[in-house]
């Protein structure tokens, strides 16, 4: 049997109503009427945009700051505490526009044509009126409403508005309506508590201080009332309301586009699709692929195959109906399957993604928004953002559950990087009520955006939620809820709408016992959702003891690692954008107000980790964050400003490599031989790769020459796969001569040439016990030809961690936090965030801000070593 074949259905939402759209007014973006923006008292009175927010609209005006400027977030609640905010604008309608036709050109009775208001995102609770009149409203910020507004147009002007209420009186409104002995638990709320007080009532701000309790104390759980939480009951980015990475800015505003759509006949508004495996050999180039349309419309549907190999298969599809309306797009097709097999020997099952056949390790993060505020999301951040991951290896993201549905160019942009979306419901870290409104909400939230994400071949994976079977799983009632929520309603409405991807109950979860869609039952298993043998889990240290997080041992083996990370601050030159110099410490106020990880030991934890490194594990790898949404510590691989920390460094030269050789002192089940050294090799691609290991033992006094050698044999690592290729007694490779604190050990794979294909190094102790002598760096900067600029950096001693720190140029070095020794120097070369700034960047510029930071500098911060024509 051939490669599988993959069955493409095109379902097309067809409008009945009275060949195309005629007329199309955009009222969002650079072609829309002008807008204003006004209070509930009429007292402010602005220009604005869509899309936007309210507080972009505000900065914009000059009336706010920057919201992440300083105490931003304490400031500006007046915001979100207005009662209500009116978006309006007036548009013209051509006379000729509203007259009636002839719908299908039968002579009979002329129908008025259709007139749609498509609004692609209001935030969140709304009212839309159109020349005085009600069309309706809105309470779901991803809600794609269209409303039917022929009957309310004139000829010539028209005015249109959008009242848009406070989402913190409306989040606390919905609470209050529950039944008396209804409590639904929060299972998380931030330390920095004040956006969760919903208060209606400016003056409770300003007075009562039980709302600040939980930032000020840090002890702070056992004085926090989760059961007064209002996000819950508000279908908004649950971010919005802070968490323990980010501001807290409850936004307000029409955030995605909105048009005017008057239109003649039928018209084609969203098009599903879904892609299948088949038992047949696949469809040869140029041919046609079966399609499934529905048959209220005539459909004639035309999917040619435009290239074909074993793994991919590109199609361009393109519906036409008899009305004239017509549909094109061109789609990538795979097959995916979410594999869980029996272990042999054991109570467990795998959990891995196969794709076209062949099993993948998924590389990657955890992706939230890149700002509180959407509408400033340009495509190029999001562009140079995902770039980045593709540049350090990952194959695979986790849209967060507490973030939102991603915007347009988003899944474009993975689609053409390679990069697979998990994408899950946005749901985080608590219950949620499952009153009939609010499920039928949800229910029309998943037709909306399915009917906009399915043609993305990046979607690979739905999920239900984030962390919310690891809290507070225990009452009926809250068991009830659960089951209600997401396998009866989220879990039953995806699959209607996508059957053809693959549906995971949680984030983390063990997953199901029964899941048989075709007859209706799925069973979750219930227990430890962060159990061992079965599922994904977040693995993280308990953060209110003194434990090592580096302690390998306190994270128990997983099949799928969905989530770890340790906090670190961001850029220097972050912060400096945000915050004033007497800020500029680590025990200062606005330090303490931007780490919103407060866990008893958690500013410890951040005083000295920069980076956490996880367990290895069978078949996935995400880390914690990938990106950040403002300037504060976080677990992010790169900050706000898109600079790159040292762990995006560390993932692309090491931990997310195509082939990396893996050095350990760690078991797979977490224990830790403190006698041992195990070196394994990780084979991501199909290619295979195969030369004689050899270890190098060095010394970090003197030059760059081992101290000894050993031939650990020759080895050959088959295309996907993974091998422990031996385990060394420390012993052996320290001799009687040496202590562990005083050398490392470097190890290639040479290839017949003697040549290295691959090279990876260990330090046998902590940094801060290495005996680490200063390195003496020098540094030479360089210019090429083409334009590129950058430093070649050089030793006297070996150092780990080589970080060559960038100062306030906006950008990253091509490679950074390596290991460097005598007589190896190495080249780095500075990219700018900004393709236009390619080019720009100066040798001058590098010798300006060039700084080179390593472990023996971070204990003698007063050598920090400064290139000298940088000195400021």
């Amino acid at each position: 049997m051939g490669s599988p074949a993959l069955f493409l259905a095109l379902l097309a939402v067809a409008l009945m109503a009275a060949p195309s759209v005629s007329l199309t007014t955009p009222l969002s973006g650079p072609e829309s009427p002008p807008l204003m923006l006004r209070n509930a008292n009429s007292s402010l009175s602005l220009p604005a945009s869509v899309p936007s927010v309210v507080h972009l609209d505000l900065l914009a005006a000059g009336i706010i700051s920057e919201p992440y400027v300083g105490y931003g977030e304490l400031n500006l609640t007046c915001v979100h505490l207005e009662e209500h905010w009116v978006y309006s604008t007036q548009f013209e309608v051509p006379p000729h526009a509203l007259t009636k036709v002839d719908t299908f050109g039968t002579g009979g009775v002329p129908s008025p044509k259709a007139a749609l208001l498509p609004f692609e995102g209001i935030d969140t609770v709304a009212d839309i009126v159109l020349n005085g009149k009600l069309v309706g409203s809105s309470a779901n910020m991803w809600h794609r409403p269209s409303f039917e507004v022929e009957h309310l147009l004139l000829p010539g002007t028209n005015e249109l508005s959008i009242k848009i209420f406070s989402p913190s009186a409306k989040s606390l409104e919905k609470r209050d309506a529950q039944p008396d002995g209804y409590k639904i638990q929060v299972m998380y709320i931030t330390p920095f508590n004040f956006p969760y007080c919903a208060s209606n009532d400016k003056s409770d701000i300003n007075e009562d201080s039980t709302c600040f309790d939980c930032f000020l104390d840090p002890q702070w759980f056992p004085n926090c009332n989760f059961e007064d939480d209002t996000r819950k009951f508000l279908r908004k980015a649950q971010s919005h309301w802070g968490w323990d990475w980010g501001a807290g800015f409850l936004t307000s505003g029409i955030y995605r586009d909105v048009t005017l759509e008057i239109i003649d006949a039928s018209a084609i508004t969203d098009v599903k699709v879904e892609t299948y495996p088949t038992d047949l050999d696949a469809t040869p180039a140029g041919s046609s692929a079966a399609t499934k349309p529905p048959s209220k419309f005539k459909i004639t549907c035309t999917a040619s195959i435009s290239s074909s190999s074993e793994r991919d298969l590109t199609l361009v599809a393109s519906l036409a109906l008899n009305s004239g309306a017509s549909f094109t797009h061109k789609f990538g097709l795979h097959s995916t399957e979410l594999v869980q097999e029996p272990i042999p020997g054991q109570e467990a099952l795998t959990m891995y993604f196969r794709i076209n056949g062949v099993p993948v390790f998924a590389n990657g993060a955890n992706w939230i928004p890149l700002d509180q505020f959407e509408p400033r999301i340009t495509r190029s951040k999001l562009e140079s953002v995902l770039e980045f991951g593709k540049d350090a290896g990952f194959n695979m993201l986790r849209i967060w559950g507490g973030g939102m549905y991603e915007t347009d160019d988003f899944y474009d942009l993975a689609d053409e990087k390679g990069i697979m979306l998990w994408e899950e419901g946005k749901f985080a870290c608590s219950s949620y009520p499952r009153d009939t409104d609010f499920l039928e909400s949800v229910r029309t939230e998943i037709d909306d955006q399915i009917r906009r994400t399915s043609f993305h071949p990046s979607v690979v994976a739905y999920s239900g939620n984030n962390e919310n079977q690891v809290f507070e799983m225990e009452s009926t009632l809250q068991i009830v809820d659960y089951v209600k929520l997401y396998d009866d309603t989220v879990q039953r409405e995806l699959r209607l709408m996508d059957a053809s991807r693959q549906y995971w109950p949680a984030s983390p979860s063990t997953g199901t016992v029964v899941d048989d869609y075709e007859n209706d039952l799925y069973i979750e298993r219930w227990g430890d959702p962060q159990a061992s043998e079965y599922g994904d889990s977040h693995q993280y240290p308990n953060f209110n003891t003194d434990t090592d997080c580096e302690d390998l041992s306190l994270f128990h083996p997983t099949r799928f690692l969905s989530e770890y990370g340790f906090t670190s601050y961001p850029f220097f030159a972050a912060l400096v954008e945000v915050t004033d110099e007497e800020d500029w410490s680590f025990n200062s106020t606005q330090m303490f107000f931007r780490n919103r990880q407060t866990f008893p030991k958690g500013e410890d934890i951040i005083d000295h980790h920069t980076i956490g490194v996880g367990t290895a594990t069978p078949w996935a790898s995400y880390f914690g964050r990938f990106n950040d949404q403002w300037q504060g510590q976080s677990d992010s691989s790169v900050d706000y400003t898109r600079r790159w920390k040292l762990l995006q460094y560390t993932l692309k030269s090491s931990i997310f490599a195509p082939q990396l050789i893996m050095l350990s002192q760690y078991y797979m089940d977490g224990t830790a031989p403190a006698s041992d050294l195990i070196v394994g090799l990780v084979n991501y691609i199909g290619e295979p790769i195969e030369g004689k290991l050899e270890l190098s033992v060095m010394g970090w006094h003197g030059g760059g020459e081992p101290l000894e050698t050993y031939d650990l044999g020759k080895i050959a690592v088959p295309g996907y796969s993974s091998v422990n290729a031996t385990t060394l007694p420390l012993a052996k490779i320290l001799g009687a001569d040496m202590e562990a604190s005083d050398v490392f050990v470097v190890v290639e794979l040479l290839d017949e040439s003697g040549s290295a294909l691959l090279r990876s190094d260990r330090m046998l102790t902590k940094p801060n016990q290495a005996s680490l002598v200063d390195p003496s760096i020098a540094l030479e900067f360089f210019a090429n030809p083409n334009g590129e600029v950058g430093v070649t950096v050089s030793c006297s001693n070996p150092s780990p961690f080589v970080f060559v720190d960038f100062g306030l140029l906006e950008g990253h070095f091509t490679h950074n936090g390596f290991l460097l020794v005598p007589g190896k120097p190495r080249n780095t070369t500075f990219i700018p965030t900004l393709a236009e700034d390619e080019g720009t960047v100066t040798v001058e510029d590098l010798q300006k801000e060039v700084a080179v930071r390593t472990p023996w500098h971070t204990a003698h911060a007063e050598s920090v070593q400064y290139n000298p024509e940088s000195e400021k």
